[in-house]
């Protein structure tokens, strides 16, 4: 049964993800909500294990600290796992969406403009 609800967002933010067991790998955030977030990673993760997501950038005003969030793995899913916060709309999560602003390209607009059927398509 499906119990998840409320608006995901599709974004596209590379991440580090670091359990609390020592293991670091990469991985992408493809769609995010204020409960949780579908993570594309090949680590293998527990069902049930907290991880921490570490943003790629230095939050604004701030050279050192990377933003992150901390998630429980939930589901897999077919290239990696659901993610759900362990606090609801944590602060770093308008973070995440700032940045998934600031790198989405003009150019990458355009395409999408000039092959609607191949956007179309991709997002359904």
């Amino acid at each position: 049964m499906e119990h998840r609800c409320g608006f995901r967002r599709p974004i596209d933010v590379a991440v580090t993800i670091r359990t609390h067991s020592g293991l670091v790998g990469q991985g992408r955030l493809c769609e995010a909500s204020a409960s949780g977030a579908r993570l594309h990673t090949s680590l293998r993760l527990a069902i049930h294990s907290v991880v921490d997501v570490v943003l790629p950038f230095a939050e604004q005003g701030s050279s050192a600290r990377r933003p992150s969030l901390q998630a429980e793995v939930v589901r897999p899913t077919d290239a990696g796992f659901g993610l759900e916060w362990t606090q609801f709309a944590p602060q770093d999560l308008k973070a995440l969406y700032e940045q998934d602003a600031r790198t989405r390209s003009p150019r990458k607009a355009t395409i999408s403009n000039a092959h609607p059927t191949k956007a179309s398509r991709h997002h359904r």
